[in-house]
């Protein structure tokens, strides 16, 4: 049965039934040449999360990303939601950022949640309130001296 499933599996590795081809898309440009785990676009601005790097990047000419701007955090960013001049970024270990980004050449941070080492994965933003899921659940932050509402 094993000698079945690997000659099957070679077959189809070899006739490129495993082949990771494009279907009705193609690449236009790219950024970076690592791991990245978050971005968000908002017109001409790609915001990234590289490691701990939070990049912003012009994407007017989608064949030629160019980064304008970056600042450091202090964990690894796994998530970004923009509203306004912020940016709110789930920095695993060490919670929720919020970044102003007013500037897109000189983002700096200007707000931050501590989740107490509970890992930060998913933020969104509605009204007043950020909503923060890490190890420990649904935290719901309230955000209003940046939304301004």
């Amino acid at each position: 049965m094993k000698t079945t499933i690997l000659i099957l599996t070679l077959l189809c590795i070899a006739s490129g039934l495993y082949a990771v081809d494009s279907l009705n898309v193609r690449l236009v440009g790219r950024a970076l040449a690592g791991p990245c785990f978050a971005t968000f676009t908002v017109g001409d601005y790609c915001y990234m999360g590289g490691g701990g790097r939070f990049i912003v990047m012009d994407v007017t000419d989608p064949t030629h990303p160019t980064e304008v701007g970056h600042c450091y955090v202090t964990g690894l960013i796994r998530d970004i939601y923009i509203v306004g001049d912020y940016a709110y970024v789930a920095d695993g270990d060490s919670g929720l950022q919020i970044i102003d980004i007013s500037t897109p050449s000189a983002p700096s941070l200007t707000g931050t949640y501590n989740t107490g080492g509970s890992a930060a994965h998913r933020v969104d933003v509605s009204g007043d309130y950020a909503y923060l899921v890490d190890g420990s659940g649904l935290r719901i932050i309230d955000v209003s001296m940046f939304t301004g509402e």
